[in-house]
């Protein structure tokens, strides 16, 4: 049988890798759609005859056709939608974050167990064979016990248009919002802790405003009737884009984790893991400076190599090949279709579990 799953918000991520993820997921079918932007969901529609583009997100939130609702707009909107759609008694995905403190988190969380909902938050890195190698080293005692854990993620977002969403001032250029570095990229790697370890436990650190305005995004169609986005006015941002922090692991070792959106080039993402038997390293500057195609690993006296690595979740798909997001998300989706279907324990972050994460960034935000 086929499940429906709606989706609200058609924006770069979700034009370039849910709708995708969607239409890779077996037994699952995009079948509504809605964005805010007439220019977004008309330009999306055309290319999606058998979904319904609604008129708006109470359209579609109330069809009773769905057996999901797949939210992915600017965070600030993700409270209202999400406690709608628990309303409205469907499964969720939502984009992280998916609330905006933890006291909403909590609340959230609450309703939808009382509900009975599955919810996902949409950590898809979780499902990428490099984690997934990651956590069974790991969990196999590869490196022995942990000693010092740490991972720095260097990207251009915020200095080049090729992404919108943080070039352009808008929510995450606003802290109130959900806006910078740490709750709109760094949420997956405090994720990815919890995945891998258990848990990070703050234990102090620094969140920096490095790029202190930046142009509003003024949208148009141009002749062709493309979609244009071009620079306007300058406005004052008060996130932070670049942050060093510090935690420990449940075992006591010490973790941390320094980046930044705004630096002139991307050299991506570099986790190193000793432990007081081996060493684990991963270095991923691809597709957004998150992947690479190699885990590599070390027990004492040996030199660093490639570890062999499980399969990832479809046959072509490969982290330094375009697509590769959208395989992970429908990996993610299959899950969650699997857990709707049999109430098995799932692999996706849930509401619960990213609980954990918006208490660790608001600790590191103080």
């Amino acid at each position: 049988m086929t499940a429906k799953i709606g989706l609200i918000g058609l924006g770069n991520f979700a034009r370039r890798n849910i709708i995708p993820g969607i239409q890779r997921t077996r037994g699952l079918e995009l079948a509504a759609i809605f964005d805010q932007s007439p220019i977004a969901l008309r330009a999306v529609a055309e290319g999606l005859p058998s979904a319904t583009a609604c008129a708006s997100a109470d359209e579609l939130i109330a069809r009773r056709d769905l057996d999901l609702i797949y939210i992915a707009t600017p965070s600030a909107a993700h409270v209202e939608l999400v406690e709608a759609v628990i309303a409205a008694g469907r499964h969720v995905v939502c984009e992280k974050p998916f609330a905006t403190t933890y006291a909403e988190a909590a609340r959230l969380a609450d309703l939808a167990k009382k509900a009975g909902l599955v919810t996902a938050v949409d950590h898809e890195m979780r499902y990428s064979a490099i984690y997934r190698g990651m956590k069974r080293r790991l969990d196999e005692g590869y490196v022995g016990n942990v000693v010092l854990a740490s991972v720095n993620f260097s990207t251009d977002y915020s200095t080049n248009p090729y992404y919108p969403a943080t070039y352009y001032w808008n929510f995450g250029s606003i802290r109130a919002h959900t806006g910078g570095v740490m709750r709109q990229a760094i949420s997956h790697f405090i994720d990815l802790y919890q995945f891998l370890f258990g848990s990070i436990e703050p234990r102090g650190g620094y969140c920096a405003t490095m790029i202190k305005s930046k142009p509003e995004a003024l949208e148009s169609v141009s002749a062709a009737g493309e979609r244009v986005i071009s620079p306007g006015a300058m406005r004052p941002v008060d996130a932070d884009d670049a942050i060093a922090l510090a935690g420990s692991l449940p075992n006591g070792a010490p973790a941390s984790i320094a980046a930044t959106w705004s630096a002139a080039m991307t050299t991506g993402t570099r986790w190193m893991i000793q432990g007081d038997a081996g060493v684990l390293s991963y270095e991923g500057a691809v597709l957004g400076g998150l992947w690479g195609d190699q885990l590599q690993g070390a027990r004492r006296g040996e030199a660093l190599a490639d570890l062999e690595l499980p399969a990832e979740s479809f046959p072509d798909m490969r982290p330094t090949a375009p697509g590769y997001m959208g395989g992970l998300i429908a990996a993610q989706l299959e899950d969650v279709l699997a857990v709707i279907g049999t109430g098995a324990e799932g692999m996706f972050a849930t509401f619960e579990s990213e609980c954990a994460v918006w208490k660790a960034m608001e600790s590191w935000d103080r």
